[in-house]
């Protein structure tokens, strides 16, 4: 069920931009710029994309880290905070 949503939200993403282009849907794959920004919109969405990272350089996520300790006998693994600098 989660690929099925996943590709959804890829096709739903992807006939989004190919309506606002004016452009068939079919020719975005022959234009890297639209094909970067479709996986870029996904990130954003939080969609899970393979190699993919945030190639957004104003991502909030590259400055993100993850702080974890234990407080007075509560279990240290759920006690955990992010921290954006």
């Amino acid at each position: 069920m989660a690929t099925c949503a996943v590709m959804g939200q890829g096709i739903g993403t992807t006939a989004a931009l190919a309506i606002q282009k004016h452009i068939p849907p079919a020719d975005i794959a022959t234009h890297p710029e639209l094909m970067q920004q479709i996986q870029q919109q996904l990130t954003h969405d939080d969609a899970f994309l393979i190699p993919q990272g945030h190639p957004d350089s104003q991502n909030l996520i590259h400055q993100a880290r993850i702080i974890a300790h234990a407080t007075n006998g509560i279990d240290h693994a759920r006690i955990c905070r992010i921290v954006i600098d």
